[in-house]
């Protein structure tokens, strides 16, 4: 991987890079990760302005051997999308209709999409085994609440 990169950047800055100065590189940079490797060329290819020397290599790698993982959430559905199927069954229960009937009229059925979203939403929850004996319950005071909101 080395000699492929030293190659690519001698091509790319228009050096000459004779074997002694490749076995330069090759020996200094062998007990280095392919990310922090990887990660070094890359940055010297589009930061450098001449072929970089070795210290300069040493500059651009990160201390990191591997890549530091990030988890970000990527959702391939909406979140109401998750609950919509509990949501339904919540609909039909406290109201006596589809949600698709509710959904037809939000500005008007705001306040029962809220309440379904909001039962099916916990009915999702205890389906994957979470305990929701602490989270906010409904009562009187959120029905106010969502009466504020949603006219």
């Amino acid at each position: 991987m080395i000699l492929g990169w030293l190659k690519k950047l001698a091509d790319h800055f228009g050096a000459e890079l004779t074997e002694d100065q490749a076995e330069v590189y090759v020996r200094a940079l062998a007990k280095d990760s392919d990310y922090q490797l990887e990660t070094a060329f890359n940055r010297c290819l589009n930061e450098c302005e001449f072929m970089p020397k070795l210290r300069q290599v040493h500059e651009k790698m990160p201390e990191e051997r591997e890549e530091i993982k990030v988890w970000y959430p990527k959702p391939d559905l909406p979140t109401l999308d998750y609950v919509r199927p509990y949501a339904k069954v919540a609909a039909e229960q406290i109201f006596g209709t589809s949600l698709e009937n509710l959904e037809q009229d939000p500005f008007t059925n705001g306040p029962k999409l809220m309440k379904a979203f909001f039962f099916g939403s916990r009915a999702r929850a205890h389906h994957m085994g979470m305990d929701t004996s602490t989270w906010p319950q409904w009562d009187s005071s959120m029905e106010r609440l969502i009466t504020k909101i949603v006219p």
